[in-house]
């Protein structure tokens, strides 16, 4: 019997506390094991090791089974894990959950059964040659004797009969060869199977610093990162929305870096993914490996890298990088920046139109920025209706200037129509009547902003009905949406009611950023602060939204909040840090 040791095991639960467990085998920190808790099995992973818990040992249950087979939790993800508990609000437990849902440690179980399967077959592969070796071993030998022995014993043997002999003896050499060459052969594939991190030289960050990349023509500065990243034999994490904003990325880089599909230069990594092909690239990421690229969607965070060299977070702005249910509630684009750190690794950031979070830290020099020139800039017209309705300038919701626009352009030209306020039936009927023939696409906003079809005329229609009176963000989001509309046309007219905001002039090429960020800062309101949203755990109503100064006493104040809730709600309290 070993000596007791006493570890802390992080369980996938929502625990306040940690559990101390107590086993006479040899752990480690980051180790998976199996344990009791409330009467049920749960796969935890070892966080602290020590010779006396905290709590009466008399108390501390026995780990159930240490040797589960599954890959043990590196330290940068426990790293990474701590961050995430921390800064969102929330328990470890449910950092644990999100990283190793249930779906994929189903995964992984049935892969640790297949890798025993697996062994257990090279085992018994090497045992047959093996022995196959040391019967062709024994009887050569034996014929090897033999033929001395005839040598020896000075008599006169036939020389057909010593010629036999001697040609057994050297099939049994030939044979012999070829045994041992195949057991070589077969103990070298085992070694690579069983592979190993390495030592692969450092990516470093683009001029020491992460960089934003703005504007629409970005892709070629992510291929041109990418191959020196690889090159240099790291792998690079390319985080792309889960909206159909991603879809372009996907095709860009496919062409790019996939001369076939069984390249495997490129995995991908998001909700089509399969569980066996996602458990497949987790497995490939922690061992020995040629340089990849994983495109993934945020959860792809929580992949295993050993040698991750670089992080791209296209589309930055994307509200989609935010996890809002459940637990941790955390913004991809921020948790990768904190990846990159920790990993030692480069971190981009791209947008056509960037948050104003991340203009800010580009702004303060924080961050770098490269501005890209539009290779073909849309030419944009801004309508100010109310001035056209006082000089007779409207024919219904449609402008003179915009009827003009319409019918100089060529009769097969693509024509998109983006609703704010009138439905689609009342403005299809306008439209039949002011362009007989023609049948230009009608959409929303929301599905403007989806497709990918680059149109020859954009005409938005009460523009000014796409701010949200109770978001302080409306600004920075109407700004971003025609910004993103623009880059998908070649004429894009803006009809409004608000000719004059400062979100309409930038799209004409007035920045508007300084006064965008003047504003924030005026009412302490991100990115100057930090917004902490306070809910309610059953009903999920907010309770609370309180505004925390952006300083070094953040972490601090967060936790005091925490502690306030603690323990006074019934059911309880959730926390959404940064909400959007």
């Amino acid at each position: 019997m070993g000596q007791i040791v006493y570890v802390q095991v992080l369980l996938p639960l929502k625990l306040e506390w940690t559990p101390w467990y107590s086993t006479e085998e040899e752990l480690r920190v980051g180790q998976r094991v199996e344990v009791i808790f409330a009467r049920k099995s749960h796969i935890g992973v070892v966080v602290r090791i020590c010779d006396h818990p905290e709590i009466d040992p008399a108390k501390v249950e026995r780990i159930q089974n240490a040797d589960t087979g599954l890959p043990d939790i590196s330290e940068n993800e426990l790293r990474l894990w701590d961050f995430v508990s921390s800064y969102y609000l929330c328990t470890p437990g449910e950092v644990l959950k999100a990283a190793y849902p249930n779906s994929k440690l189903r995964g992984e179980k049935i892969g640790v059964l297949i890798d025993r399967k697996a062994a257990l077959s090279r085992a018994r592969m090497e045992a047959a040659l093996q022995r196959k070796v040391d019967t062709l071993s024994q009887r050569l030998l034996a014929k090897e004797e033999q033929l001395k022995a005839r040598k020896e014993s000075g008599k006169r043997a036939k020389a057909e009969v010593t010629e036999g002999l001697q040609s057994e003896r050297d099939s049994l050499a030939a044979q012999l060869d070829n045994a041992r060459a195949a057991l070589a052969s077969f103990l070298t594939d085992s070694d690579l199977h069983k592979g190993s991190t390495g030592d692969a030289e450092r990516y470093p960050a683009p001029g020491g610093k992460p960089l934003l990349i703005r504007g629409a023509n970005r892709m070629q500065e992510y291929f041109r990162h990418c191959e020196a990243c690889l090159a240099a034999g790291r792998d690079v994490l390319v985080l792309e929305p889960e909206s159909e904003l991603g879809l372009n990325i996907e095709n860009e880089f496919s062409r790019r870096f996939c001369a076939s599909p069984a390249d495997g230069k490129l995995l991908i990594y998001n909700a089509q993914t399969s569980p066996a092909q996602k458990r497949r690239i987790a497995s490939q990421l922690r061992g020995a490996h040629e340089p990849v690229i994983v495109l993934g969607q945020r959860s792809a965070i929580f992949l295993p890298y050993s040698s991750l060299g670089l992080i791209i977070v296209d589309e930055e702005q994307d509200s989609s990088y935010k996890q809002t249910e459940p637990a941790p509630r955390y913004n991809g684009r921020d948790l990768a920046a904190v990846l990159a750190s920790i990993s030692g690794a480069g971190f981009i950031l791209g947008s056509n139109c960037p948050s104003l979070e991340t203009l800010l830290n580009a702004l303060s020099g924080k961050y770098a920025l490269m501005d890209l020139p539009e290779a073909h800039p849309a030419k944009v017209e801004i309508i100010d209706i109310n001035d056209e309705r006082r000089k007779n300038g409207m024919v219904g919701d449609f402008s003179r200037k915009a009827i003009e626009a319409v019918n100089k352009t060529a009769p097969d030209a693509l024509i998109t129509i983006v609703r704010c306020f009138r439905s689609e039936e009342q403005t299809a009927e306008q439209l039949h009547g002011l362009f007989p023939g023609r049948d230009p696409q009608i959409l929303t906003a929301y599905a403007a902003r989806k497709s990918p079809v680059v149109s020859d005329l954009t005409l938005i229609m009460q523009a000014d009905a796409l701010f949200d009176r109770d978001d302080f963000r409306a600004d920075e989001k109407v700004l971003q949406l025609l910004t993103m509309l623009k880059s998908r046309t070649r004429e894009l007219i803006v009809q409004t009611g608000a000719g004059k905001h400062p979100v309409f002039a930038a799209l004409a090429g007035t920045s508007c950023e300084d006064a965008l960020l003047a504003e924030r800062k005026q009412f302490s309101l991100p990115p100057f602060t930090r917004i902490v949203d306070v809910h309610d755990l059953r009903g999920g109503q907010l309770i609370e939204r309180v505004m925390l100064p952006r300083d070094r006493n953040l972490a601090g104040a967060k936790e005091e909040l925490r502690s306030r809730y603690r323990g006074v709600c019934s059911p309880g309290v959730w926390f959404d840090v940064d909400p959007l």
